[in-house]
């Protein structure tokens, strides 16, 4: 059974930011975890939604790693990935990455061993391996020692130096489960990531796509690295208590 522990990690490369605030702050109100963990680096200071934060989830310091069986990590997501599988391996439980927020409760998936997630797939409902094109990397939830999360690590260290960018994040563990039979469930991709960088339905105001969301969506990915410019760096206090749209009739509340 997995831990019912959530895990983010922010190593403060970048502004802890509304979006960083509204995803531990779901992960705590909607799964009502035993704990949630949050593996930093630098403490922001003089910054409201951090110290908010710290009164329901767990700072443990942690550095980020520079290197990985002698390959230089170049980018703080590189870093991220390697921290966030070791983390999972040690301790179990549920990783978010820091621009995920929750919709829905997942303790029914808890009962199994380990759980991921389609990254993308043409059909949103389909597991089938051979219809999906990526594994996500941003939602994995395990018990302590899982063996694909020891050989997804294992086998990272040799996609860091010439593959194509986020291959070992979320190709490499499409091969593997296409290589070899693991413990493991598979969610498809409505459940953790129902939308990709390239549909924001979620910031209009399509009441079909918000009520597909409300009933298929455990998780929502933000994308930060590709949507901050473009959508996160608005949302504010302002923009929750003034702006209509699906974000907001899902995550309002929650500030």
């Amino acid at each position: 059974m997995i831990p019912n522990n959530i895990h983010f990690i922010f190593f403060g490369f970048t502004e802890f930011t509304m979006i960083h605030y509204l995803a531990v702050k779901t992960a705590h109100a909607v799964h009502k975890p035993d704990h949630v963990f949050i593996h930093y680096t630098v403490e922001p200071v003089n910054n409201p939604l951090w110290d908010d934060v710290k009164t329901f989830a767990e700072l443990r310091h942690i550095e980020p790693p520079t290197h990985f069986h002698g390959v230089e990590l170049k980018y703080y997501q590189y870093k991220a990935d390697i921290s966030r599988l070791e983390i999972l391996i040690r301790e179990g439980g549920i990783y978010l990455d820091i621009d995920v927020l929750s919709t829905r409760p997942i303790t029914d998936l808890l009962k199994h061993s380990c759980v991921l997630g389609v990254d993308y797939a043409d059909d949103p409902e389909t597991t089938d391996l051979n219809q999906i094109q990526s594994i996500a990397n941003a939602i994995i939830m395990c018990e302590p020692n899982h063996p694909f999360i020891v050989d997804w690590l294992w086998r990272t260290k040799d996609c860091l130096a010439d593959k194509p960018w986020a291959y070992h994040a979320v190709v490499l563990p499409l091969e593997m489960l296409k290589e070899k039979q693991y413990n493991l469930h598979i969610e498809p991709r409505k459940s953790f990531e129902p939308f990709d960088w390239k549909t924001d339905y979620i910031f209009s105001n399509d009441e079909q796509s918000y009520q597909w969301l409300k009933q298929n969506a455990y998780t929502m990915h933000f994308w930060e690295t590709i949507w901050n410019d473009r959508y996160l760096k608005q949302i504010d206090d302002g923009y929750l208590k003034t702006v209509s749209n699906n974000f907001t009739k899902f995550f309002s509340r929650y500030r």
